[in-house]
C-alpha cells in the first residue's frame, strides 16, 4: 500500500482507539506480517501492553492473525480496509436509522463499538437498559438522576432485539462471525485448498479444465467463510448467517413482505421493511457471534450514488422508482467488488444470470407515497410500441440482452390486455386473469400475491414506463433481460460504476484545470491516441491554446505522451508525438491525492483539538454534559462552540473525500 494510505489509516486508528493501538497498527502496515516477538522488538513496549493493544485491534478486526502449523508461531497482519471503514461508521449508523429506525441504529452502533458480540451478550445488555427505563418511568426525581446514564439509550425489549438482529441478518448488514474471518486471505486460501483436496481424496482433477474447477471450489468455500456461512447452510435458518435463501417461484415471492413495526418509529413509514418478514420471528442462538458487514454498506452507498445520478439525468420520481428497484436487488448482492472469485469467474460476466427483478415484483408492496403519474407524459390510447423490423440487440458480457431503448418490446405500453393471452405470450405462468370489459372496470388479475384491479393495472403501466425511461437513458441505468413478469430488469453495475468514475474524474479535472481540459480528456478517452493537430481539429480549439493545457495535464499525470519516430534518427522534427488518456492510472493518482488530503485534514483536526485539550476534557465530563451554562464560563462556551464548528467543517470535508475514495476504490 502507499505511504499516504498507511498514514491515513494510522491516523484513523489513533483517533478512535488511541496511541498504543495506532503504534502497533502503523508498524504492521509498514513492515507487513510479523510475529509477536518481532513486534515487541520494534515498538519497544512491554509484552503485556503489546498484548492489550493487539487484543483491541483483533476485537475490531483491524489485525488478522494466523498460526503456523509447523512451529506454532502466530503471525499478525494489518487489514487497512477495515481501518478505512472506520471513517464510515457514522454513515453506516445513519443508513440503518433511515431504513430500520433508531433502535436498529443503536444496535448497529454498539456492534461497531464492540467489533463483534454474541446475541446473548447483546440481549443481556439491552435487558439491563430496558429495565432501567422502566424504573425511570416510575422513579422519583432523585432516583432518575442515578439511572440517567442507562436510560438515555433507546429502550429495546429482548423480543424486539431478536427481531432487529434477524432483520439485519436478512438484509446482510450484520453477519455471523467465523474463526476464518480472523485469518488473512492467503492463509484461508491454503486452508481451503487443503480441505477441498482432502474432500476429493485421490481423485484430484488434472488438466486446465480440472484445475479451473478446483480453483472455483476453493474460492466458493472462501466466500462461504467470508460471509459467515456454516457447513449446514446457516444458523437458525439464516443462510451464511446473513441471508435467508429465497424460495423458488415463477414470478416473485409467494407472500407479501410483512411489516413489523418497532414502536412506530422505524423506517420511513414506521416499519422495518425487508424481503423476508417471516424470518424475523425466529429465535436466535444466544451463542452466535455477529458483527457489522461493512461491504454490504458499500453496496448501499453505491446504490445511493446511482440514484443521485438518475435524479440528475432523468428526474425525481423516476429516481425514486430506481431507488426502490435497487433496494430490492440489493438483498441478493453480497459485495460491490467480489475479490473472492477465481479468474474464470471474473472473466465470465453474464448480466442475465445476475440479480434481477420483474415489473410485477417491483409493484408488489411498492410505496404508495410515490406518485408514479409524475415525471412521465400521457401515452396515446391505442398506440402500441411495437418494433418495425429487426432491431439491434445490445450485448453485455458477450451475450445478447433485450433492448427497449426505442420501445421495441412486444408489449403494449398503454395497458394490459384483459384476456390473459398476453401473459401466456410472455411466459407469465404465475398470472391469472379474469375477462372483463376493455375499460378495466371490475377487472382483476392475480399476479404473484397481489390482486391487480383496474387502478393497480394503471399503476403497473406507469411503473413500467418509468423503468423504460431508465433503460432509454444514454447511461442505460437499467437493462431489460427478459419478458417475464411484464419485463425482467437488471442493473449493469460495472458499466455504471465506470461512467460514475469517469464523471467524477472529469469534475476533478474541470476544477483543477479548465473546461477545455475536460473536453480534451473526453476526446482522447473516446478516440484513443491522437497528435496535437488532430486533437485541435476535433476540439475546435487552436493548437497554441491547447498546448498549454496539454502540458499542464501531462505534468500532473492525467495525460501520457508517446513518441513514434519516423526514421532511425529519432530527431524531434521527425517524430510523431501522440497524446493518450489512461483512466486507471489517473484514478490511482487521484486516490493518492485523496488519501493525502484526508490525512492532512485529520492532522489539522488533532492540532486544533490539542489547543483546547483541557477545555474539551472538562466539557466531556458526565456532570458537565447538559449543564454547560452552569459549569462553563462564557469565554469557555464560546471557545468550545468555535472548536465544534471547526471540527464539523473538517469532518464534513473528510466525508466528502471518503465518498470519492469509495467511488474510485470500493465500487
Amino acid at each position: 500500500m502507499s505511504q499516504h494510505a498507511a498514514e491515513l489509516c494510522t491516523l484513523v486508528v489513533n483517533d478512535v482507539y488511541g496511541g498504543l493501538s495506532s503504534r502497533v497498527f502503523g508498524l504492521l502496515l509498514r513492515l507487513g506480517r510479523l510475529s509477536l516477538s518481532a513486534i515487541a522488538q520494534h515498538v519497544h513496549l512491554p509484552l503485556r501492553q503489546l498484548k492489550n493493544g493487539l487484543a483491541v485491534l483483533i476485537q475490531q478486526h483491524l489485525v488478522l492473525h494466523a498460526t503456523s502449523p509447523a512451529d506454532l508461531t502466530t503471525f499478525y497482519e494489518a487489514d487497512w480496509d477495515a481501518a478505512l471503514a472506520l471513517m464510515r461508521a457514522g454513515k453506516v449508523v445513519k443508513t440503518v436509522e433511515d431504513r430500520f429506525g433508531p433502535a436498529a441504529a443503536d444496535v448497529t452502533s454498539n456492534l461497531l463499538l464492540q467489533g463483534h458480540a454474541t446475541v446473548g451478550d447483546l440481549t443481556a445488555a439491552y435487558s439491563k437498559v430496558f429495565r432501567a427505563s422502566k424504573r425511570r418511568a416510575t422513579a422519583s426525581t432523585e432516583d432518575r438522576t442515578k439511572i440517567r446514564d442507562l436510560a438515555t439509550r433507546p429502550a429495546v425489549a429482548p423480543t424486539e432485539l431478536q427481531q432487529i438482529i434477524s432483520r439485519l441478518l436478512d438484509v446482510g448488514y450484520v453477519k455471523r462471525v467465523r474463526e476464518e474471518q480472523f485469518r488473512p486471505l492467503a492463509d484461508n486460501y491454503n486452508e481451503a485448498e487443503r480441505r477441498v483436496k482432502r474432500a476429493l481424496g485421490g481423485n484430484l482433477p488434472i488438466g486446465p479444465k480440472g484445475k479451473a474447477e478446483l480453483e472455483t471450489k476453493i474460492w466458493s468455500l472462501l466466500r462461504t467463510w467470508h460471509d459467515g456461512g456454516a457447513g449446514d447452510g446457516g444458523v437458525n435458518g439464516h443462510s451464511h448467517g446473513s441471508k435467508r435463501p429465497r424460495e423458488p417461484t415463477d414470478d416473485g415471492p409467494s407472500a407479501k413482505r410483512s411489516k413489523i413495526g418497532f414502536e412506530g418509529q422505524n423506517g420511513v413509514n414506521g416499519n422495518m421493511r425487508d424481503n423476508h418478514g417471516a424470518s424475523s420471528l425466529r429465535a436466535l442462538d444466544r451463542d452466535m457471534t455477529v458483527r457489522v458487514d461493512p461491504e454490504m454498506f458499500v453496496v448501499a452507498f453505491r446504490n445511493q450514488d446511482l440514484v443521485d445520478m438518475a435524479k440528475r439525468r432523468v428526474g425525481t420520481t423516476t429516481s425514486l422508482v430506481y431507488a426502490e428497484a435497487l433496494r430490492r436487488i440489493e438483498g441478493r448482492i453480497s459485495r460491490s467488488r467480489d475479490h473472492l472469485r477465481s479468474r474464470a469467474d471474473h472473466n465470465a460476466f453474464d448480466l442475465a444470470s445476475g440479480p434481477s427483478i420483474t415489473t410485477v415484483q417491483l409493484l408488489d408492496d411498492f410505496p404508495d407515497e410515490i406518485n408514479l403519474s409524475s415525471g412521465i407524459g400521457p401515452t396515446p390510447t391505442g398506440h402500441a410500441n411495437r418494433p418495425k423490423g429487426r432491431q439491434k440487440v445490445p450485448r453485455v458480457g458477450g451475450k445478447e440482452v433485450a433492448n427497449i431503448g426505442s420501445a421495441s418490446e412486444d408489449e403494449d405500453l398503454d395497458g394490459l390486455r384483459p384476456n390473459g393471452d398476453d401473459g401466456m405470450e410472455h411466459g407469465l405462468t404465475a398470472e391469472t386473469t379474469c375477462d372483463s370489459d376493455d375499460d378495466g372496470a371490475g377487472q382483476t388479475q392475480l399476479i404473484g400475491s397481489t390482486a391487480i384491479n383496474g387502478e393497480a393495472k394503471h399503476r403497473l403501466m406507469q411503473l413500467r414506463q418509468h423503468l423504460i425511461l431508465l433503460s432509454e437513458e444514454p447511461h442505460r441505468l437499467i437493462v431489460q433481460v427478459g419478458p417475464r413478469g411484464r419485463g425482467e430488469w437488471a442493473v449493469d453495475f460495472r458499466s455504471l460504476v465506470t461512467r460514475l468514475r469517469q464523471s467524477e474524474l472529469e469534475n476533478i479535472i474541470a476544477e483543477r484545470f479548465s473546461k477545455i481540459a475536460v473536453r480534451l480528456v473526453r476526446i482522447l478517452h473516446d478516440k484513443g491516441k491522437l497528435d496535437e493537430k488532430q486533437l485541435s481539429n476535433l476540439a475546435l480549439v487552436k493548437q497554441k491554446e491547447i498546448r498549454v493545457t496539454l502540458s499542464a495535464l501531462h505534468s500532473k499525470g492525467f495525460l501520457e505522451l508517446q513518441e513514434v519516430p519516423r526514421d532511425n534518427s529519432r530527431a524531434p522534427s521527425r517524430t510523431i508525438f501522440l497524446w493518450f488518456f489512461h483512466p486507471e492510472r489517473c484514478q490511482q493518482l487521484v486516490l493518492e491525492d485523496l488519501y493525502q488530503t484526508m490525512a492532512r485534514l485529520l492532522q489539522r483536526s488533532a492540532v486544533e483539538k490539542a489547543h483546547l485539550g483541557d477545555l474539551i476534557a472538562k466539557a466531556e465530563r458526565s456532570d458537565v454534559k447538559g449543564h454547560e451554562t452552569l459549569y462553563l464560563t462564557e469565554p469557555e462556551r464560546t471557545a468550545l462552540q468555535q472548536w465544534r464548528e471547526k471540527e464539523e467543517r473538517l469532518l464534513v470535508q473528510v466525508a466528502r473525500l471518503d465518498r470519492l475514495v469509495a467511488i474510485f476504490r470500493d465500487y
